[in-house]
């Protein structure tokens, strides 16, 4: 955390409302933490360089006091990619029969008959089959096509969990702090000790060229 104590003469500004007070101190926050966002990037780990990408500015006024904020933003995340699962090889075990001896009938007209018969019977059945499918398959597609079938299905879709999402709000502390098994990077502490005081001097600098804008309106 960067603490400071800047001294300006507000003696000439009595006229201002809270309003445009704040107005001044919130463009000169944003504009002096663009330093400090830049030196957190570039301090911060980076494995897959989500992290630097999460990285915002919030400038917020609690209890009376103005606080810029930089670090990964809650609203930064992303789907996690869903595991290839393996395909289990499975090992077909052939054992081979040797053929029982059967005995020789006489083909008899009757019984070519019935052979012929049976073949015309598949071959007929093959086709039936072939057309249903075909017909099956299109009416599948007209189905999934209309508005109705793709409304049913979002609404009964599996929405993601909390769980499902990569947030780098949620480890960026724990490399920031460490935990019981990561040691802690410190990344933030080394990039605010290097850009501590040009914060400062780009805070006062911009703060009273605000109130100097607001003097010169009036």
């Amino acid at each position: 955390m960067i603490t400071g104590h800047i001294e300006l003469d507000l003696g000439n500004l009595q006229y201002v409302r809270g309003s445009g007070l704040n107005r001044a101190i919130r463009v000169a926050l944003n504009k002096a933490t663009v330093p400090a966002k830049a030196a957190v990037v570039a301090a911060a780990p980076e494995r897959t360089g989500f992290l630097k990408r999460a990285m915002r500015i919030k400038t917020q006024f609690k209890k009376g006091v103005w606080s810029a904020v930089v670090g990964p933003s809650t609203k930064v995340k992303k789907l996690k990619k869903k595991k290839q699962r393996e395909k289990q090889s499975t090992t077909t075990t052939t054992t081979t029969r040797t053929p029982k001896a059967r005995a020789k009938r006489k083909k008899t007209k009757l019984g070519r008959f019935i052979a012929r018969a049976r073949k015309v019977g598949a071959k007929r059945a093959s086709r039936a089959k072939k057309v249903a499918a075909k017909k099956a398959k299109a009416l599948r597609k007209g189905i999934v096509r209309t508005k109705f079938f793709k409304n049913l299905v979002k609404k009964f879709k599996k929405k993601p969990g909390i769980n499902d999402y990569i947030r780098p709000s949620r480890y960026g502390s724990i490399l920031q702090f460490g935990s019981t098994k990561l040691q802690a990077r410190h990344y933030i502490e080394r990039a605010y000790s290097r850009c501590g005081n040009e914060f400062q001097t780009i805070l006062t600098t911009k703060l009273r060229e605000q109130l100097a804008q607001m003097m010169s309106k009036k």
